[in-house]
C-alpha cells in the first residue's frame, strides 16, 4: 500500500532500497484500481514526490508540511486539485525558508563532519592502530590458543576462521550469520562463522564480519596479553631476532605502565620502550638511543617481524652470549624506561582528570536542563489546577494534576541532590589510585652478517 503521508513514502523507498535490494537500482511497484477514486490522488502523490526529489535531492519540508496538511483530511474529489496546488512554489518567503533550513542543515553537517574527523584523527594518533598489526597480533593469539591463524581467501582482505575448541563457542556466535526467529539455536550454532575483514565492508548487509577493536572476538583474543600481564610460559622474556637490514646489534627493553582507578579498574595501559646499540663485551656501556633512533629502531623490529617472523635459525652460541648479558643490557635500559613511565604517568594523570572534569561538566548540563524542563512542567501544570470546574469528571482530573505536581516536586528535589553528588563520582572514576610499572621482555635485533 501507498502511505499517505509524503515523508513516509521516501523512507519507505529508501529503506527498501538499502536494506532489502543489493541491487545499484530498486524499482517499486504499486497497484492502482481504476474504479477506485483514492488510487488516481495516490498515483499523482507518488508523481510528485519523484519529480521533487529529481529537482531537490530529497522532499522539501515546507512543501512536505502543505502536502501533508493536504492529505489530513482525507481523500475526496478535489484531493487531487488541492495536491496539485501543494507541489507548487508558495512564492519567495517560502523558497527562502526552505533555502534557510538546508543550508542550516549543511552547516549543522558539515560541523559534525569536521568534529568526526578530529576524533578520528586524535584515536589514531593515541592508539598509532594499523589492521596489519592487529591481524598479525590475531594470529600470534590464535596460536598461542592452539589453533592455526587466520585462513586467506581467493578475495583479497578476506580471512576465515580456523576451528575453533568449544570453550570459544559463545565468541564465535558474534560471528555467525544472524539467527532468523523460527531458527532453533542448536541449529543456528551448526551455521560456520562468516567471513572476515578488517576493512569496514562495502555494504551494511554484507555477508562479512569486520574486526576492529571493539569485537568480542578481538578483545578475547587480545585479553590473552592482558590477563597474562607477558608474563605466561608460552611468552619469552627475551628473544632474538635476525635482522637482515645492517650490522648493528641493537637492544630493545620493554615495561608496561598500568595506572588504576578505583576498585583495581584499569584507566591507563601502555607498553613503553628504550632501544640501544650493544656493543659485545661491553654490556655495562649500552646508552639509549635518542628519541628518533629509538623510534626508528621500533619501526625496524616491526618491519623484521612483519616480514620475516619466524625466530628460528639464532646458533645456541648466539643464544648464550644474549642471555649471559640480558641482565646487565636490561637493568642499563630499565632506568629510561622508568623515566619514561614517570612522564607517561604524568601526562596520563593530567588527561584523565581532564576528561573527567569535562563529563561531569557536561553531566551537569544534561541536570540544569532536566531541572529547568521540571520546573516549566511544574509552572504550566499550577496554571491549570483548577480549571476544571466541580464536576466529578473535573475533581478527578484535578486529582491527577495534582499527583503529577507532587511527582515533578521530588523529582525536582532529586535531580537538585544528583547534581551535588553525581558530578563528583564521575570525576572521582578518572582519579588515579595506583601505578605500576612491571618489565615485560626484551628484543635484541642480531644482524643476519654476524650468524
Amino acid at each position: 500500500d501507498v502511505p499517505w503521508n509524503p515523508g513516509r513514502l521516501e523512507q519507505r523507498n529508501g529503506r527498501i532500497d538499502r536494506t532489502l535490494q543489493p541491487a545499484k537500482e530498486v524499482r517499486c511497484h504499486y497497484f492502482r484500481y481504476v474504479d477506485r477514486a483514492e488510487d488516481l490522488v495516490l498515483e499523482r502523490l507518488v508523481d510528485k514526490v519523484e519529480v521533487i526529489q529529481r529537482e531537490l535531492g530529497s522532499l522539501g519540508a515546507v512543501v512536505m508540511e502543505r502536502i501533508e496538511s493536504t492529505m489530513s483530511d482525507g481523500i475526496d474529489e478535489a484531493t487531487a486539485d488541492q495536491l496539485e496546488l501543494a507541489s507548487k512554489p508558495a512564492g519567495r518567503e517560502a523558497v527562502e525558508a526552505e533555502l534557510e533550513t538546508q543550508r542550516s542543515q549543511r552547516t549543522q553537517l558539515g560541523e559534525e563532519i569536521r568534529e568526526a574527523g578530529e576524533i578520528l584523527a586524535r584515536s589514531a594518533k593515541v592508539m598509532e592502530f594499523r589492521r596489519e598489526l592487529l591481524r598479525d597480533a590475531l594470529d600470534v593469539g590464535l596460536e598461542l590458543s592452539g589453533v592455526p591463524p587466520l585462513q586467506e581467501t581467493d578475495d583479497e582482505g578476506v580471512f576465515r576462521l580456523p576451528e575453533m575448541p568449544a570453550s570459544w563457542t559463545r565468541t564465535v556466535d558474534h560471528l555467525r550469520p544472524p539467527k532468523s526467529k523460527s531458527e532453533e539455536w542448536w541449529e543456528w550454532r551448526k551455521r560456520p562463522p562468516q567471513p572476515v575483514v578488517f576493512e569496514p565492508p562495502p555494504k551494511m548487509n554484507s555477508a562479512l564480519v569486520h574486526l576492529h577493536l571493539s569485537h568480542p572476538f578481538v578483545q578475547r583474543v587480545l585479553g590473552r596479553f592482558l590477563a597474562q600481564g607477558y608474563s605466561a610460559h608460552d611468552l619469552s622474556r627475551v628473544t632474538v631476532v635476525k635482522n637482515p637490514r645492517d650490522a648493528l646489534v641493537r637492544v630493545i627493553a620493554f615495561g608496561r605502565l598500568c595506572l588504576y582507578g578505583t576498585g583495581a579498574t584499569r584507566l591507563h595501559d601502555r607498553l613503553l620502550s628504550v632501544a640501544g646499540r650493544w656493543v659485545d663485551g661491553r654490556e655495562d656501556e649500552i646508552q639509549p638511543f635518542a628519541d628518533e633512533a629509538d623510534k626508528n629502531a621500533i619501526l625496524l623490529l616491526e618491519d623484521v617481524l612483519a616480514k620475516s617472523p619466524s625466530l628460528d635459525g639464532i646458533p645456541d652460541a648466539i643464544q648464550q652470549r644474549v642471555l649471559a648479558a640480558a641482565p646487565t643490557l636490561f637493568a642499563r635500559l630499565w632506568r629510561r624506561i622508568r623515566d619514561d613511565a614517570d612522564e607517561e604517568a604524568h601526562r596520563a594523570t593530567r588527561e584523565l582528570g581532564q576528561r573527567g572534569r569535562e563529563e561531569a561538566e557536561a553531566l551537569r548540563k544534561i541536570l540544569w536542563a532536566q531541572r529547568a524542563d521540571v520546573q516549566r512542567s511544574v509552572a504550566r501544570l499550577s496554571q491549570t489546577a483548577f480549571d476544571f470546574g466541580e464536576s466529578a469528571e473535573g475533581r478527578l482530573q484535578e486529582r491527577q494534576i495534582q499527583r503529577d505536581l507532587e511527582h515533578l516536586r521530588r523529582r525536582y528535589d532529586g535531580i537538585g541532590r544528583e547534581m551535588e553528588r553525581e558530578p563528583a563520582q564521575i570525576e572521582a572514576l578518572y582519579q588515579v589510585a595506583l601505578q605500576r610499572l612491571e618489565p615485560v621482555g626484551m628484543v635484541v635485533l642480531w644482524p643476519e652478517t654476524r650468524l
